[in-house]
């Protein structure tokens, strides 16, 4: 196998581990979201008051992070997308779950006065 196409597979990899990342990011989010509108009550200038966009966008690209880094780890040279089973698939997106909490608590400690969401 040439470099060449190793790197294309290990990239598609890193690719496939960061969307499902942001995709289990994306479940997260929905459950905040859902948890937010019922604490507005069902108000719609409440909720729009505390919803937030780019924080919203930010959380999900921390969890595409959070699941690039995880198939980064979990590199070896026969890995490629065909070779991945659906428990690694379900990793990736648990990653992007649990992942951002531990990235964002890890920014806090590096910028003090942020507090993770």
């Amino acid at each position: 196998m040439t470099d060449g196409i190793l790197t294309n597979l290990v990239f598609n990899v890193f690719l496939a581990g960061g969307v499902l990342g942001a995709l289990g990011q994306c479940v997260r989010t929905t459950v905040g979201l859902k948890k937010l509108r019922d604490q507005s009550a069902g108000s719609t200038a409440q909720f729009n008051s505390n919803f937030s966009a780019s924080r919203l966008f930010t959380s999900v690209f921390i969890g595409f992070i959070a699941g690039a880094l995880t198939a980064f780890f979990m590199a070896e040279p026969d890995l490629s997308i065909e070779n991945l089973s659906k428990q690694t698939l379900i990793g990736f997106m648990a990653a992007g779950y649990a992942g951002a909490d531990v990235i964002e608590g890890f920014a806090s400690r590096i910028r003090p006065g942020t507090r993770p969401a």
